[in-house]
């Protein structure tokens, strides 16, 4: 009887040991491409991650997108994993516009999420520091205009001359 009690202890704790190595993902690897950048940048050192392990978003997702899908962006590739071993990897591409900056989520490799292809408003603080790492880096992160605000001048035109 005793035998079996203790059994039964060591296979749930066997059980729990991948469960509880398998909750414990954290970024084990970064890669970034985009403008101003000539070869993708790879990071690994703790020290580099922390910028990304401290991503926080002002808003939810947002269904429609915030800017032009099509304009400039960075792709930021981020694994998740354990020790140096991989599990998935997000995919997300960094906006910058007029106003604010924004991620959009395009996929999870290895993996699946509610958020794959929604957008996400920045706070300001996480966009100044990503900002910040990635020109010391020497990659271009001026903001643009929305796509949309040529608009505006042609509308204050036709304002003042129809007035």
């Amino acid at each position: 009887m005793m035998f079996r009690r203790l059994l039964l202890v060591l296979i749930v704790v066997a059980a729990l040991l991948p469960l509880h190595v398998a909750l414990a993902k954290e970024i084990v690897q970064v890669t970034i491409s985009g403008p101003g950048l000539d070869n993708p940048i790879k990071l690994t050192a703790a020290d580099d991650l922390a910028v990304f392990r401290e991503l926080r978003y002002d808003e939810g997702m947002i269904a429609l997108p915030p800017t032009d899908p099509n304009g400039p962006y960075f792709e930021i590739r981020t694994s998740v994993g354990v020790n140096d071993q991989i599990v998935a990897t997000d995919v997300g591409h960094y906006y910058f516009t007029a106003d604010h900056s924004y991620m959009y989520f395009a996929d999870v490799e290895g993996g699946w999420s509610d958020a794959e292809r929604t957008w996400f408003r920045l706070s300001a603080e996480s966009d100044r520091a990503l900002r910040a790492f990635l020109a010391d880096r020497g990659a271009v992160v001026e903001r643009r205009q929305q796509t949309n605000d040529w608009l505006l001048p042609l509308w204050n035109m036709i304002l003042a001359l129809f007035g």
